[in-house]
C-alpha cells in the first residue's frame, strides 16, 4: 500500500486529501475482505465437520468450498490489484487475468473430482484464452504508447494470430489429425497482412482527402457551417503528420502513434 500512496500519480503526500480518501477506501476494502475470509473459513469448516460426522464416503463439502472459492479468490484479487496498480490500464488486464486463472482453476478441480479420465476443462480454458490473448495484445500496445516506445507496423497481426493459435490448439486436442487448422488460419493471416499493407495507402488517401476539402462553401449565400472543434495540437501552423502513414501526430512524440515510424 505504501508504494501505491507514494506514487507520483496519487500525489505522494500523506496529507493530500485524495491520498487520505484512497487510504480510507483501502482500509475499508481490507476490512471487508477480512470479514469475507472469516465467513468463508467458518462456514466451510462447519460443512466439512458435518461431512465427517455423517461419514466421509464422498467429499461433497468440496463443491460449496470450490464454488464459494471463486468469489473469494476474485474478491481477494480485485482488492490486491486495485491498490497495487495505480493505472486503470494495468488494473483492467490483471483483474481479467486473475479471474481467468481462478475460474479455470475451479473448472479443473471439478473436472478432476467428477471425471478425471476426460479433461474437458481445457475447452472453456482455450475459448476464454482467446479473449485473454486479445486483451494482452491491446494492453501491451497501449502500454508501449504511454511509455513512448515504438510499435511495429506488424504488431496488429497478433490479433488474428491469437485466433489462429486457438484454432491450432483445438486441432491438436480434438484428435482429428493435426493439420486442418491451416485451412482457416492461412486465409485469415493472408487477409490480415494484405489489409495491413493497404493501410498506408488508405491513410494517405484519407489525409489527402481531408486536406483538399474546402474550408467554406463556394456559394456565400448558403449558411456556412461552424468550424469543427480541433484537438489541442491541430492548429494549422503546428500540425505534424507521419511521413509514412500520413496520420496526424501530437507534438513531442518521438514515434508515430499509428504505425510506429520514428519521427525526426
Amino acid at each position: 500500500m505504501s508504494e501505491y500512496t507514494n506514487s507520483s500519480e496519487n500525489g505522494g503526500d500523506p496529507d493530500n486529501p485524495r491520498v487520505q480518501r484512497e487510504l480510507r477506501q483501502f482500509y475499508r476494502a481490507k476490512a471487508g475482505l477480512r470479514a469475507h475470509w472469516i465467513s468463508f473459513i467458518a462456514v466451510n469448516g462447519f460443512l466439512f465437520l458435518i461431512n465427517m460426522l455423517v461419514g466421509y464416503y464422498y467429499p461433497w463439502h468440496l463443491f460449496p468450498l470450490l464454488s464459494w472459492g471463486i468469489g473469494m479468490g476474485i474478491h481477494s484479487a480485485v482488492v490486491y490489484i486495485k491498490f497495487s496498480c495505480p493505472r486503470l490500464l494495468d488494473r483492467g488486464f490483471f483483474i481479467h487475468f486473475a479471474v481467468f486463472l481462478i475460474v479455470n482453476g475451479f473448472f479443473l478441480a471439478i473436472n478432476l473430482l467428477t471425471s478425471p479420465w476426460y479433461l474437458w476443462f481445457v475447452w472453456p480454458m482455450f475459448a476464454w484464452g482467446v479473449g485473454i490473448g486479445e486483451h494482452f495484445v491491446a494492453y501491451n500496445a497501449k502500454k508501449r504508447k504511454l511509455e513512448g516506445r515504438p510499435i511495429s507496423q506488424f504488431y496488429i497481426l497478433w490479433y488474428p494470430g491469437v485466433v489462429c493459435i486457438y484454432i491450432a490448439s483445438i486441432d491438436l486436442l480434438s484428435g482429428g489429425g493435426f493439420g486442418w487448422f491451416l485451412w482457416p488460419s492461412v486465409p485469415i493471416m493472408v487477409i490480415a497482412y494484405a489489409a495491413l499493407q493497404n493501410q498506408e495507402n488508405l491513410a494517405t488517401y484519407r489525409h489527402n482527402r481531408r486536406a483538399n476539402l474546402p474550408l467554406v462553401h463556394s456559394n456565400q449565400s448558403e449558411p456556412v457551417s461552424p468550424p469543427m472543434k480541433t484537438s489541442a495540437y491541430s492548429s494549422q501552423s503546428n500540425r505534424k503528420f507521419c511521413p509514412k502513414c500520413g496520420e496526424e501526430v501530437g507534438p513531442g512524440h518521438p514515434f508515430c502513434e499509428y504505425c510506429g515510424q520514428k519521427l525526426g
